[in-house]
């Protein structure tokens, strides 16, 4: 169809010019659209606003009449097809009959939907079948060629369609197999289908009342793509198996699922979908298989009979009405009852097809018969003709509205093709179907996103997928649980990055198209896992435990590693055996091995960039399973012959699983470790009662417990009872604390008792662990040797002798310990007592150990712990470090209130393997053995002790070392805010004194391991467990003299205190007011800071009770300088963002890891000793453009960067901490948190009530601005306070230094211009008071996106094309002030959208240009822009869907001027045809290019609306007749708008918008008010219905808007509108999913404003439709 405009232009009734125009409306056609037909065309015309809303009726109900929505343009193509749609099953076959029929067969339908994108020569090569089985039928259908076996007799249809539900033809993605087989008798079927590559699929299928259709789908678990191994299910293996092939050429037709010649992430995308996902197929019951009646009274058959109506023959009845009928009706009865939703009558398209009518339907219904009226109305607008789905027939569907039961239906036929009058002369029909279920044809845009494909990186994955036509962008959900994506992101492209993702972690990302605020459908779920960019570090916690002839291994989880392998040699060899192959787990057993060998072991972590360093070399030597007896003391020993009897308390105190074979009797006593007692409950009565034949004089015993490595020390406390003879109680003593000696057994110690007949022994355990347990138990008579040695000193200590002590006693008690050949206490401790007691008997005092009582009380439950809320490590330094296995002697004095532990730990530990277990101290004498913590190299370490009493000052200890123990320098400041500074400095100078002479009696090696590098700093804040080497080296890089390094020790230390009277002040634990002078440290557990084994790519850690430093960092530890000595107001000297870090790690209560334990890093970043002004990293680091972005778009969600989520909390004290108080909001915020305030609220809710409690302000919209979700409740709470007035998410660290310095608000007015190129819009922004200004909000259409603190800003609208856009920008001052908005001019982005040349290779050969697309794959391409200077000649476009396909022709054309944009046409058209055809192209050919020209492809073109040019608006100078029927025409006189679209006629409207004035005369001087809404009227929408019927979504028309004046003139009079016609007026190009539902409408183009032209300037416009009426 052409239409012709000739156009007259009037001026004051005098003719300036005329000339005239063809205005071509062709369609075009889209990507894989070849094939699709045209349906009816419909008129949709629009009245006000208030229709908008409405659901538009069915497409026949559209029909009836033009219905008047506001901007509803009319003339526009129905029903294309859409990848949803699936074809309706014809009934089976039907027998002949005359009058009544019977049906005895029925069919059965599949549609295959192939919804994971495969190319149709995959497909086809995988060699999918249908099986139908049942009934005597053994059918088999090729679903490549529709070749059948065991089908006789009966009718069988294959059809492959494309993605948009047509045959295909020259495609190359297929969208669905279509199967129908028909005449199938009634019964049951069972039906398979199955292909390699794809999980088959079976079901059965009944057929009785109704055909059925049987649903499949590659992608929702019933006939799932991907199994490659070939099992029937998509699982693990198909994933490794895929995996294993990635870039692999020689088996692509088992893992190249796609079908892009390549085996790629695509592909196992598609496996990682289809894991373990299954589903039944559904199944649908569509034509009603019955034997209905006609009535041929009223109706009768010229041609054919009227079986043909109802037996699928497809041959054409022709019915006329009886002589006597007053209408053309046909009465049908059923045999039954019979429920259906729907009736369908097929029409041949020709004189005589059905278009209008009734349907008179009679159904039951609550045992009632009941009837209904339908009428219906398929007719085309007059003068329009249009192709169906199934070519040559015509359509009529009567819907029911819902499933009924009929009995009866009259169709009542009004109007037929061709003919006049409501009384037809004849109707032809082939067909009548009366439906249950309907297999939905209706008309529906594909809006998915589809191919969606991830690629991993290091903590992030790139995510690509196709574009959506006619969106503007995308947002990206995600998450690790797949049924909740609880994080999303937005991307205006195709392509997006999301990063901040933990490696190693199956992420599911699900991508969905956007345009304002309409939605498409959301892709398939895509899951990833991102994987590190390098190898992993070293692995580390290695504990190697013995077993017989093995080594149990096990070690910490390692970051970004995927497997571990563990390597074993003999000690001192030099090459490495590695244990078995790759290790998921953290653990494992080398077996295999030499009893009584040593072995090394390492540990590597790898991942798929390989395999790491070797962790560090941890021993172990295999044992035979069971235990060595301990060498038990002979002297003295009681045989176990005395022994009469031995009775428990409870028989029941046995775990019977651990000793299923124990005997009382004997297994205690039988000296045999492996024979054993283990309690089996703590509560359960734990007394052992030892009776002996006579009585002895005894004062201790020694129990061997069961020796496991779990269980040897766990007995805590003892309970001795001592009977006599006669059973009489002789004395009952208990003791707590203790613990296992390193000869493996307890001594069970009491005041020597005589006469004793039985013992009752009662064990007590450790809290947390296995139970107590006894191996063997042994008896002694008294032996007081080591009481008479104890009692030659004056207490416990040790440190001073009796005044009574001579030389004789002590020679005496020498004289009998030499004589002792072996006994239960080391003979060594023993003999340096009595050497210790001849020296003080000799008055050296020199001879005495580590003697200490400076000690303190320290609890995570005392007072000021638990009222500061807050708590950390309660290690005091002893004094001594130890390899394991040394004994040390520690001689106590001790208070009663608590007991005194004495903790060993490891030097140079790991994070969870350096603290050993607690060894509780008694009066007297204490023989510790220092246990071996983990199973590295060099074990020992510092020893610490810990107390929780109310009594430190009682705790006098002295230390004494034999054999591989020393005493250590220890700097003891815990008294610091009790000395002055002379007597700090005194302290520090002996310190200073004693680290350089110890450090220079180590040797010059090895000191990162040896356990003597280590010393302590114990100030009130801080314990510092640091190697003394670097301590040393700390202080001396202030001066190698003496008192440089006493004087910065003393700075250091004073820095220590300051540091963590930030972090309290912070946290609340002291009040915001206290000052650093005045300032003591308020808990008693602090800041342990240790020396530590750091774990792969770590160099600091916090682990709560610590937090470790490698070696490197240590020495900065005792460099600190207070701002007394840097100075208020500038950076201080506080160890920096690293300590400041993980000492937030250990004090946060917040618990958004690496986020709100950074507010204490900023903090002390900021400070400067007094207002806290100084930038913060968030500064340096330049932060704060994403900051304002995040909070900008205000998206649902935290940021996924930690440092853009710290802004949040960190804006709080911006906006509200004043100079004189720099920490009073958090102060409060920490003291409202720790108290429980608001604690039924969630995070979110809580953060936001106790800041706005806390600012006394509602700040609603600062935290929903930030993503936080908070409820109408705590919204409604909120709105108490006062409105925060200022936009404090809009500031940084300069903003409140501009505050502190009395800045004031800025004044004046900003300004800014738009300009577009391509996709991006350029702001060019300017502020007539710039210097007090922060930044600018810009606004894109009243909606904002962004923030710049630069003149200029940049937006890249990315996917949106076509689109005109209002910019605005907000200033916001220093102070946080919002400025008066400033508006752009609109700017319009239109251009062609080209492919990226990334994607293709392109050459250039003998006037031949070849492009390649990469990877084979296959692009979408719409055409090609050349660019050259002075074009001309022929060129040729060819194009191939993949290297081994034929050339088609593309475009032929001829090169102009300077640039030629050329879109391909359909293969085979002429050169003037203007439709646009796209091609799935993987090479293209072009010849005809000049060698200096530049060719770029052309991407989709996207929606378009453009008023006429030249001629918008217009009076019609003639009628206008548009169609045959009597209202289709535009009289003449009428105002009319004009324009052309480019677009798809079903799915778009074009909408017509005007601003009105809405100022008086009187009230202009004061500014012109306006209102804009859409004119009322209606439109058509033409396009050319081509000879081949060969219609797309992209094709070029015409519109005409015709407006309703005199409603207008209504509505305006109602809002007080004083012109006649508007002041400026836009087109608006919509598309909607539904053509039949306005509701899914989204704008796709919209028209600069243009101003309306006045009455007199309005041109008188000639519509011609034919050429030759111009002549």
């Amino acid at each position: 169809m052409g239409i012709y405009v000739h156009f007259n232009h009037c001026n004051k009734n005098k003719i300036v010019s005329n000339f005239s125009l063809k205005l071509v409306c062709a369609s075009s056609i889209m990507r894989r659209s070849e094939g699709r037909r045209p349906q009816p065309i419909r008129v949709w015309d629009g009245r006000l606003n208030r229709a908008m809303n409405k659901r538009l009726e069915r497409m026949n109900d559209l029909n009836q009449l033009r219905r008047l929505t506001s901007g509803l343009l009319s003339l526009a193509l129905v029903g294309s097809t859409c990848t949803a749609w699936l074809p309706t099953v014809a009934s089976a076959s039907r027998q002949e009959y005359s009058v009544q029929t019977e049906q005895a067969t029925g069919s059965i339908a599949l549609t295959l939907s192939f919804d994971l994108p495969q190319r149709v020569d995959e497909v086809k090569s995988r060699d999918i079948q249908l099986t139908l089985t049942g009934n005597n039928k053994n059918i088999t259908v090729s679903l490549n060629n529709g070749s059948a076996t065991g089908a006789d007799g009966l009718s069988i249809s294959v059809k492959a369609l494309n993605t948009q539900g047509v045959e295909l033809t020259t495609e190359n993605q297929i969208g669905a197999y279509e199967a129908v087989i028909s005449g199938l008798p009634l019964g049951t079927y069972h039906m398979n289908v199955t292909g390699n590559g794809y999980a088959d699929c079976s079901t059965e299928v009944t057929l009785q009342d109704y055909s059925q259709h049987v649903l499949m789908s590659t992608a929702d678990g019933t006939f799932s793509l991907g199994d490659v191994t070939g099992d029937g299910v998509v699982d693990a293996d198909d994933r490794t198996a895929l995996s294993d092939a990635l870039g692999q050429t020689d088996a692509l037709d088992t893992y190249d699922l796609n079908g892009d010649g390549v085996v790629d992430v695509t592909d196992l995308s598609y496996v990682n979908k289809m894991m373990d996902l299954a589903a039944e197929p559904r199944i649908l019951s569509t034509a009603a298989i019955v034997a209905p009646r006609v009535d041929t009274s009223a109706v009768t058959v010229s041609d054919g009979s009227l079986a043909d109506l109802f037996n699928n023959s497809e041959t054409a009845v022709t019915l006329t009405p009886t002589q006597d009928a007053e209408k053309l009706s046909i009465p049908i009865t059923l045999d039954k009852p019979t429920e259906m939703s729907e009736i369908s009558i097929s029409s041949p398209s020709a004189q005589g097809a059905i278009q209008a009518g009734t349907a008179l339907v009679e159904y039951e219904e609550d045992d009632q018969v009941k009837t209904m009226e339908i009428p219906f109305d398929a007719a085309s607008p007059e003068g329009v003709y249009a192709i169906s789905r199934n070519a040559g027939q015509s359509v009529v569907t009567i819907n029911l509205g819902s499933k009924v039961a009929v009995k009866k239906v009259t169709i009542t036929v009004t109007k037929v093709e061709g003919q006049e009058g409501d009384k037809p002369e004849f109707a032809t029909v082939t067909q009548i179907e009366f439906l249950k279920d309907i297999v939905s044809e209706e008309t529906k845009a594909d809006t998915q996103v589809k191919g969606l494909a991830a690629t991993a990186g290091d903590g992030e994955v790139t995510l690509v997928w196709e574009s959506v036509k006619n969106v503007t962008g995308y947002t990206v959900k995600y998450g690790t649980n797949k049924s909740a994506l609880n994080q999303s992101a937005a991307s205006n492209t195709n392509r997006t990055v999301i990063s901040g993702l933990e490696n190693n972690t199956t992420y599911y990302f699900q991508v969905i198209a956007t345009n304002g605020d309409w939605t498409g459908t959301p892709s398939a779920v895509l899951s990833a896992m991102p994987l590190a960019a390098s190898i992993p570090g070293a692995p580390s916690n290695i504990l190697v435990e013995a077993a017989d002839s093995a080594l149990r291994v096990s070690w910490g989880k390692t970051k970004d590693a995927t497997y571990y392998q563990v390597f074993y040699r003999e000690q001192g060899a030099e090459s490495w055996n590695q244990w078995g192959g790759n290790i998921s787990g953290t653990s494992t057993a080398i077996t295999g091995l030499t009893n009584g060998t040593t072995y090394e072991v390492a540990v590597k972590a790898g991942n798929h960039k390989g395999v790491g360093p070797f962790s560090a070399i941890a021993f172990g030597t295999p044992d035979k399973e069971g235990f060595e007896m301990p060498a038990l003391p002979e002297t003295n020993r009681i045989d176990n012959s005395e022994i009469t009897s031995i009775v428990m308390a409870d028989p029941n105190n046995v775990n019977w699983g651990l000793c299923p074979k124990f005997n009382v009797k004997t297994d205690l006593t039988d000296n045999d470790p492996n024979t054993y007692w283990v309690a089996n409950n703590y509560w359960y009565n734990s007394s052992i009662t030892y009776t002996f034949a006579s009585t002895h004089s005894v004062n201790y015993l020694l129990v061997v417990p069961y020796l496991d490595a779990a269980y040897k020390n766990r007995i805590d406390n003892y309970t001795v009872t001592l009977k006599g003879e006669s059973g009489e109680t002789l004395a009952t003593y208990y003791r707590s604390g203790v613990n296992v000696t390193g000869s493996n057994y307890y001594i069970i110690s009491f005041p020597e008792t005589e006469g004793v007949k039985s013992i009752t022994l009662a064990l007590g355990e450790k809290a947390g662990g296995p139970r107590v347990s006894i191996s063997e138990i042994a008896f002694y008579n008294s032996d007081t040797l080591p009481e008479e040695i104890a009692n030659l000193f004056t207490d416990g200590t040790f440190t001073a002798l009796k005044g009574s002590v001579d030389q004789e006693t002590v020679t005496a008690l020498t004289t009998r310990l030499n004589a002792l050949s072996s006994y239960y206490l080391d003979p060594t401790q023993l003999r340096d007592e009595l050497k210790l007691a001849q020296a003080l008997l000799n008055k050296d005092s020199n001879a005495l150990g580590l003697v200490k009582n400076d000690f303190q009380s320290r609890s995570t439950s005392a007072a000021a712990d638990q009222t500061a809320g807050q708590s950390a490590s309660d290690l005091q330094p002893l004094g001594i470090t130890a390899q394991a296995g040394a004994t040390v002697a520690i001689y106590a004095e001790l208070p009663s209130d608590a007991t005194v532990y004495v903790v060993p730990t490891q030097f140079y530990g790991e994070s969870g393997v350096w603290k050993g277990t607690p060894v509780a101290l008694q009066n007297g004498r204490n023989y510790i053995t220092i246990e071996q913590i983990g199973s590295l190299a060099n074990r020992g370490g510092p020893l610490y002790l810990t107390y929780s009493g109310s009594n430190p000052e009682a705790i006098k200890l002295q230390a004494r070392v034999l054999n591989n123990a020393w005493e250590m320098p220890v700097l003891e400041l815990s008294n610091w805010y009790s000395m002055g500074e002379s007597a700090r400095k005194d302290a520090i100078r002996t310190y200073v004194q004693e680290l350089s002479a110890y450090v220079a009696a180590l040797p010059t090696s090895g000191l990162t391991t040896n356990v003597r590098n280590a010393t302590e700093i114990s100030t009130p804040s801080v314990l510092l467990s640091l190697p003394a080497d670097q301590v040393l080296s700390g202080l001396k890089s202030a001066g190698s003299d003496e008192d440089a390094m006493v004087n910065a020790m003393y700075q250091n230390v004073l820095a220590w205190e300051e540091e963590l009277f930030i972090a309290n002040k912070v946290q609340g634990i002291i009040d915001s007011n206290a000052t650093l002078t005045s300032y003591q440290y308020p808990m008693t557990t602090r800041q342990n800071i240790r020396y530590m084994r750091m774990f792969a790519g770590a160099f600091m850690y916090a682990a709560g009770n610590h937090i470790g430093v490698e070696y490197g960092s240590t020495s900065a530890l005792v460099q600190g300088k207070p701002t007394s000595v840097t100075g208020a107001g500038k950076a201080n000297g506080l160890f920096g963002w690293g300590i400041a870090h993980e000492i937030g790690h250990n004090m946060d209560k917040l618990g958004k890891a690496e986020i709100t334990n950074n507010i204490y890093s900023l903090a002390l970043q900021a400070w400067d000793g007094s207002s806290m002004a100084l930038d913060t990293r968030l500064t340096a680091d330049e932060r704060w453009e994403t900051i304002f972005n995040k909070v900008a778009q205000g998206r649902p969600s935290s940021a996924n960067n930690v440092f853009v989520q710290l802004g949040m909390y960190w804006q709080l004290h911006l906006a509200h901490d004043n100079a004189a108080q720099p920490l009073a909001f958090y102060n409060q915020f920490f003291k409202l948190w720790k108290s429980g305030a608001h604690s039924g609220y969630t995070y979110d809710e809580r953060v936001a009530l106790i800041a706005s409690q806390v600012a006394d302000r509602n700040l609603t919209e600062f935290f929903t601005r930030w993503g936080m979700t908070l409820s109408d409740e705590v919204k409604g709470m909120l709105d108490d306070y006062q409105t925060e007035s200022r936009a404090i998410w809009y500031l940084n660290d300069a903003s409140r230094t501009y505050r502190l310095n009395s800045g004031s608000a800025a004044s004046g007015s900003a300004t800014v211009s738009a300009s577009a190129n391509e996709s991006k819009v350029t702001l060019s922004i300017s502020h007539t008071d710039s210097d007090k200004i922060l930044g600018y909000e810009i606004r894109r259409n009243n909606v904002v996106i962004g923030f710049t603190t630069e003149s200029t800003y940049v937006d890249d609208l990315g996917a949106a094309n076509n689109l005109t856009y209002t910019y605005s920008v907000v200033p916001v001052d220093k102070l946080g002030n919002l400025g008066s908005e400033a508006k752009s001019n609109e700017v319009r982005v239109a251009y062609d959208k080209t492919i990226s040349s990334d994607l293709y290779d392109l050459s250039h050969q003998d006037g031949t240009i070849t492009i390649t697309m990469k990877n084979g794959a296959s692009v979408p391409v719409t055409g090609i822009k050349v660019t050259g200077t002075g074009l001309s000649g022929s060129y040729t476009v060819k194009v191939k869907a993949n290297a081994g396909a034929d050339w088609t022709t593309a475009k032929t054309g001829t090169l102009s001027d300077d640039t030629v944009v050329a879109y391909f046409t359909k293969p085979g058209a002429a050169e003037s045809d203007t439709r646009i055809w796209t091609y799935d192209a993987a090479v293209l050919e072009i010849t005809g290019i000049p060698e200096d020209a530049t060719v770029q492809l052309l991407d989709y073109l996207g929606d378009r609306v453009d008023f006429y040019e030249g001629a918008t608006v217009g009076v019609l100078k003639d009628d206008y007749k548009y169609g045959d029927g009597q209202d289709d025409v535009i009289k003449k006189g009428t105002l009319v708008i004009l324009g052309t679209y480019r677009g798809d006629p079903t799915y778009n409207y074009v909408s017509v918008e005007a601003v009105y004035n809405t100022t008086s005369e009187a009230a202009e001087a004061n500014g012109v008010t306006t209102i804009t809404r859409a004119i009322n009227g209606y439109g058509l929408l033409l396009a050319e219905i081509p000879a081949d019927g060969a219609v797309s979504d992209t094709s070029d028309g015409f519109f005409i808007f015709v407006p309703d004046l005199e409603k207008e003139k209504e509505l305006n009079a109602q809002s007080g509108v004083t012109d006649d016609y508007p002041l400026e007026i836009r087109a608006v190009f919509y598309r909607t999913d539904d053509p039949n539902n306005a509701e899914s409408k989204r704008v796709t183009s919209e028209t600069l404003w243009i101003s309306f032209p006045g009455e007199d300037d309005l041109p008188l416009i000639d519509l011609k439709s034919d050429l030759s009426e111009l002549n």
